[in-house]
């Protein structure tokens, strides 16, 4: 975080303003982590001016610290797979407009919601979870983390989900845009075709990396020296 800290600062000279997107907080729960919430407040503290955050794939609240913001969790715009609809409130998301002027700023709030059937996303009156993290906060971070260790005990089950939604069949319709190509597409035109071998390169070097270093062990005076003399001890 030294690097981030002395980027923050340098901004801060010249800019009336700092936004940043932070990809961060635990998956599929509604209330950050108190760890999350400790770490986004030292980025205002060096500087930023509003935090908002994803990663959580699920609408978690805001918090006001003077004049400064912090959104933990956006939630989902658009993210239908198999492996998200296995989870809790991952259909719903909220947008954000952030509207400055030279000393101060708003902000104005648009819950939406993914009508996955029906491919569509459709503005909302309102999502329960976006609020006031300090409402409750005690209590709710408390029944979040018994949320979150269940959903860790159950990684191998989560695996499973996202492997049903892996690459090899993703489902992509083509869009109207001469450019745009679908994965079955990209396939055939070879788009991956050099992955692989760049894969089994870097492994390749790696195992001759660690052959090497035995290599170099073997050959050091003082391990000969100790095989030589456990050699002995067996066989004298």
């Amino acid at each position: 975080f030294n690097i981030v800290k002395k980027k923050i600062k340098e901004l801060r000279k010249k800019v009336d303003w700092i936004v940043m997107i932070y990809h961060g907080g635990e998956e599929f729960i509604n209330t950050p982590m108190p760890y999350t919430r400790r770490m986004y407040k030292k980025f205002l503290k060096w500087g930023v001016d509003v935090v908002v955050a994803h990663h959580p794939h699920t609408v978690q609240g805001y918090e006001k610290i003077n004049n400064k913001m912090i959104f933990y969790s956006l939630g989902n715009f658009i993210f239908d797979t198999n492996f998200q609809r296995a989870q809790y409130g991952t259909d719903q998301g909220v947008l954000i407009k952030l509207q400055f002027t030279k000393k101060d700023y708003t902000f104005s709030c648009y819950p939406i919601k993914q009508y996955r059937d029906d491919g569509k996303v459709s503005i909302v009156k309102k999502n329960i979870y976006f609020k006031d993290i300090n409402e409750n906060y005690n209590k709710s971070w408390k029944n979040d983390a018994r949320k979150l260790s269940k959903i860790n005990n159950n990684k191998k089950q989560l695996r499973q989900h996202r492997t049903l939604y892996s690459i090899s069949n993703l489902y992509i319709k083509k869009a109207e845009i001469e450019n745009m190509l679908t994965f079955e597409e990209l396939v055939k035109k070879h788009y991956f075709l050099g992955l692989n071998k760049e894969l089994d390169v870097r492994v390749k070097n790696k195992v001759i990396r660690k052959f090497d270093r035995v290599i170099n062990i073997l050959n050091n005076a003082s391990f000969k020296k100790h095989f030589y003399m456990a050699w002995a001890r067996v066989f004298k």
